[in-house]
């Protein structure tokens, strides 16, 4: 086991993440009502923290670790993609199975890809969209070995295309949602927050 200090806290670092935000700001000036928030959570207050999941967050992008805690408090009805390095590899808990597969028809989000994941069984249980990205994902659960040889990850490579189409989605489904009064228009502009470097 690995004993965690305050000095030993992981750091999960996109190694990409200029690329990814460039690729999201430039989604929302095409998209309209879409606003990028990008940052690091941690470094902001608390509360800020707390207003920012509650009032304004419709579709949070993060890195898998202890910041997607924040996604029990999105309205419900929002979107969560995480990011993930590695599906295969990694500990058990930490499947990764591609929202994009055939057998789940145009819509990614549903059924869930990953109910039985960490976050993805804390989202299925708020009413939250949820859908795992990775450039390596599980394919099979009996694929996984037994023994993880991979527990952490300090850095990963967001697949950004696979991210930009889920997002573009999630934005299509809010305002389809919007429009048709099935949502309350007032909760959120359809905000896209691009996490970084999360602790866990």
């Amino acid at each position: 086991h690995r004993l965690s200090t305050h000095d030993t806290v992981l750091h999960r670092h996109i190694t990409n993440r200029a690329e990814l935000e460039g690729a999201l700001a430039s989604l929302a000036e095409g998209a309209g009502k879409v606003q990028v928030v990008a940052g690091c959570w941690e470094h902001l207050p608390l509360a800020d923290q707390a207003r920012l999941a509650i009032d304004h967050i419709e579709v949070m992008v993060q890195p898998f670790g202890a910041g997607l805690a924040w996604s029990v408090l999105l309205p419900l009805g929002s979107y969560v993609i995480e990011l993930q390095e590695d599906g295969m590899q990694s500990t058990n808990f930490v499947s990764c199975f591609s929202p994009l597969s055939p057998q789940q028809g145009s819509n990614p989000w549903w059924p869930p890809s990953n109910p039985r994941s960490e976050w993805g069984a804390w989202a299925l249980m708020n009413g939250i969209h949820f859908a795992c990205v990775s450039r390596r994902p599980t394919e099979a659960r009996c694929l996984r070995k037994f023994f993880s040889p991979i527990w952490d990850t300090p850095t990963l490579e967001a697949d950004v295309p696979a991210v930009i189409r889920l997002v573009a989605d999630a934005a299509r489904r809010l305002r389809g949602a919007e429009a048709e009064g099935t949502r309350d228009a007032n909760l959120t502009e359809g905000a896209a927050v691009a996490g970084g470097e999360t602790r866990s």
